[in-house]
């Protein structure tokens, strides 16, 4: 599967040996572009960012065979709004994706179906001038570890959530230090500690911290 612009723009599927000729899985306009394809685990759809080059994307997923049409996976995006990453559970049922989809600019955490549309459900709110800005699902699918200035606005702290909509947000880190702030995370396989680097004890410092 593979993106390209000719002999039209979009999705298309092609044998290796290239015994016979590709198939458009999902036709876009000329301006637009393909990225972050991924498969679900089956192999059996395929689900990636589509939208004007330099612009607003959405989240999309189509059968591996062609088969019925794509199914745009995000709710309605407000105007500027766009789809900035997403990432599948492992089983490959669900997907979290991080977008400014309610307002431009306010970037939150959705829950959505990776197969089926209108199922988007927001996972994290941010009020005004907050933001998630990255995240890490947990390799068992118990939850989701993420950025976020969700009590103070500008400061950013580790979180972690369960996927369960309305279910309360858990701060991981200790508390930070005036000018402190938590400026990466990874998730260990096991899914047994939340890895991050943070100024935390004095402003400027940055450390590694596992809880």
């Amino acid at each position: 599967v593979f993106s390209a612009g000719e002999p039209a723009t979009g999705l298309w599927r092609a044998p290796l040996d290239g015994a016979s000729a590709p198939i458009l899985l999902h036709g876009l306009p000329a301006d637009h572009e393909v990225t972050g394809l991924v498969f679900t685990p089956d192999q059996q759809r395929v689900v990636y960012l589509a939208g004007p080059s330099g612009g607003p994307h959405e989240l999309w997923s189509q059968s591996f065979d062609g088969v019925g049409s794509p199914q745009r996976l995000n709710a309605p995006l407000a105007p500027g709004g766009s789809v900035e990453e997403f990432e599948l559970t492992r089983d490959g049922e669900l997907l979290l994706y991080r977008a400014d989809q309610d307002a431009d600019e306010a970037f939150e955490l959705f829950l959505a179906s990776a197969r089926d549309p209108d199922t988007s459900v927001k996972l994290v709110a941010a009020a005004p001038e907050r933001d998630v800005t990255r995240f890490a699902l947990l390799p068992d699918g118990r939850g989701v570890a993420f950025l976020a200035d969700l009590a103070v606005d500008d400061v950013v702290e580790a979180w972690l959530v369960p996927l369960t909509p309305g279910a309360p947000a858990r701060r991981l880190n200790e508390p930070l230090t005036v000018g402190g702030g938590v400026r990466e995370l990874a998730v260990t396989s096991d899914a047994s500690h939340v890895v991050y680097r943070a100024d935390a004890r004095l402003d400027g410092r940055a450390e590694l911290w596992s809880v």
